[in-house]
């Protein structure tokens, strides 16, 4: 069985996401500074952690986890963008870069 590691699974996407990786057989981790909001997560193994954080990003990265999906992000309001987008690109960019 294949083992996946879902970073922003407590989001919208990263939610179905998860279900559908779950339906079709994958083991699956999700990793989110949050829960779910609208349901009760399908992953086999689900932590709130702060994905800029990189100790805690090693804990999850192991050498059997075959794939590692990317959706972990703080969601902004577009007409409030242009005056935080330096802090955005951190808050956004960092969990991809751990």
């Amino acid at each position: 069985m294949k083992k996946v590691l879902v970073c922003g699974a407590g989001g919208f996407i990263g939610g179905h996401l998860v279900t559908s990786l779950k339906e079709k057989g994958y083991y699956v981790i999700g990793a989110d500074i949050k829960q779910h909001e609208y349901k009760i997560t399908d992953a086999d193994e689900f932590y709130q952690y702060d994905l800029r954080e990189q100790d805690l990003v090693r804990k999850l990265v192991t050498s059997d986890i075959d794939t590692i999906y990317q959706l972990a992000a703080d969601a902004v309001e577009p007409t409030r963008f242009h005056l935080i987008t330096m802090l955005y690109l951190y808050l956004n960019c960092s969990p991809t870069r751990n």
